[in-house]
């Protein structure tokens, strides 16, 4: 995920127009830990020109950028908040602008769903402030399958080994490797290289010797511009990747990246995809022409799924299809057919074709990772395949929900609202077993299961309603 955000004064108080303004970018980046919790590592970037220089007794100049980073969360009894100060010197007072400074700082967290603020002020200048919040799930790694941790771009990955303490900075340092962020993403020049750096979890476990991995790159219409493949030995449970691409024969422009690891005789693949822009002096940027829906296909990521994966994206998409789409979807018999249908599905609720992103399909997917991370359980270890995942995934976040736990001679339940679905309706969850699987047993929403003597069929224990089964979960 990445950020920018270019705060100004005004945009926290109401203040005038001559504010002074902070320029600051941000990415993320989420790995796994051995306990089970999450290593979340935020990159920042800000300009050597942020922040206002002072002059020193020694007659050097110097810029003091304060940061503040505050993770919120409802299973936290209080906040987690990381302070630190980045300075900078100068032998001027104004200096032009000739790098930008980059850092990283490491939180370890329980997955889950935060609200994170991060603050920026000029320690030199009190006019000039800066302040983003912004909500975000932080996902857990299954271990009962092949897990990806996030792509991160940098701008080199070293050997950590071969670098004197002096020139490291110890943040950057990951499984002995010294790895530069880049949170703009941009890489500017015309010798320069995309770097990249992620892990693959549980690998020793479900491929056991060996994995693929595959590099693609996409231009801004999503159009293949280059691919490599590599066969990679598995020595351990945990893999770690890394790729340098050489970029000096791009033209200017957006790209997006994609790294699948896996085996690619079976589904058993993770894909991790991101963008990045180059900015190369001798290619000038080459204006796109216009494609064919067969083009766009082709460049799509549906185009390069393996048979089980595409269908796990219909089971996914089900939810929200009509019953024409999913009659379509089950008489196709050909893998071509069922990736072009896919494609064609999403593609139809885009809701802004203009941009290089589907939105909507983005929003479903972070709906589908709050899914698994709040919703799996004994029985279902992809929580989207739940009650909870199906009316999540198709109505969207409830308006409201109350929890009924811990109540004498009745079994756990939850009720959610959406006020502004159909006038308002409910829908109503039984923890039957006590395993945290909660089947719907009621709703007040057209087309869906109504059963107004749910409390006494299904809730309570005592009398009639012990004995009564629940209806089953949806596959």
């Amino acid at each position: 995920m990445k950020i920018y955000f270019t705060c100004l004064f005004a945009l926290f108080w109401a203040s005038t127009a001559t504010a002074n303004s902070i320029d600051c970018t941000l990415d993320f980046a989420r790995f796994q830990r051995d306990d089970g919790q999450v290593l979340w590592e935020i990159y920042y970037s800000f300009p050597d020109t942020a922040a206002r220089y002072v002059m020193q007794d020694n007659a050097t100049y110097i810029a003091s950028l304060y940061f503040r980073v505050e993770l919120t969360a409802s299973s936290l009894r209080q906040p987690v908040v990381k302070e630190w100060i980045v300075d900078n010197t100068s032998q001027t007072e104004y200096p032009a602008h000739t790098r930008n400074l980059v850092g990283v700082k490491q939180f370890v967290v329980t997955p889950g769903e935060y609200s994170v603020s991060v603050t920026l002020r000029d320690l030199n200048d009190a006019s000039a402030s800066a302040k983003h919040t912004f909500r975000t799930v932080i996902g857990k790694f299954s271990r009962e399958r092949l897990a990806m941790s996030d792509m991160q771009i940098a701008s080199a990955v070293l050997s950590a080994s071969n670098l004197q303490n002096s020139q490291t900075n110890p943040q950057f340092i990951k499984n002995d490797l010294y790895i530069i962020p880049n949170p703009l993403k941009e890489f500017i020049g015309d010798s320069t290289r995309l770097w990249l750096y992620a892990e693959m979890y549980n690998a020793k476990t479900f491929l056991h010797d060996s994995l693929d991995a595959d590099y693609r790159i996409y231009d801004g219409a999503r159009r293949q511009v280059y691919r490599r493949t590599f066969r990679r030995t598995i020595t351990g449970d945990t893999h770690i990747e890394t790729g340098a691409i050489p970029l000096e024969n791009f033209a200017s422009g957006l790209y997006y990246i994609s790294m699948t690891l896996g085996n690619f005789d079976s589904p058993d693949t993770v894909i991790a995809i991101s963008k990045f822009y180059i900015l190369n002096p001798k290619r000038p940027p080459i204006l796109q022409p216009t494609y064919t829906e067969d083009e766009l296909f082709q460049s799509s990521e549906f185009a390069a799924m393996l048979p089980g994966q595409i269908e796990e994206e219909f089971q996914k998409a089900k939810y929200i299809a009509a019953k024409h789409e999913i009659e379509l979807y089950e008489s196709l018999t050909e893998t071509l057919a069922k990736q072009k249908f896919m494609f064609r599905f999403w593609r139809e609720r885009d809701t802004d074709p203009n941009t290089s992103i589907n939105e909507k399909l983005e929003e479903y997917r972070e709906l589908i990772r709050y899914a698994d991370l709040n919703f799996s359980n004994m029985t279902f270890k992809q929580g989207w395949k739940t009650d909870k995942g199906r009316i999540l995934l198709k109505y969207g976040k409830p308006s409201q929900i109350d929890k009924y736990y811990n109540i004498a001679d009745t079994r756990p339940y939850e009720i959610w609202f959406y006020s502004h679905l159909q006038g308002g309706v409910q829908f109503s969850f039984v923890d039957k077993n006590g395993n945290g699987l909660f089947v719907m047993v009621h709703s007040t929403a057209m087309g869906e299961l109504r059963n107004d003597d749910w409390i006494n069929m299904y809730v309570k224990i005592a009398g009639g309603g012990s004995g009564t089964d629940l209806p089953s979960t949806p596959r």
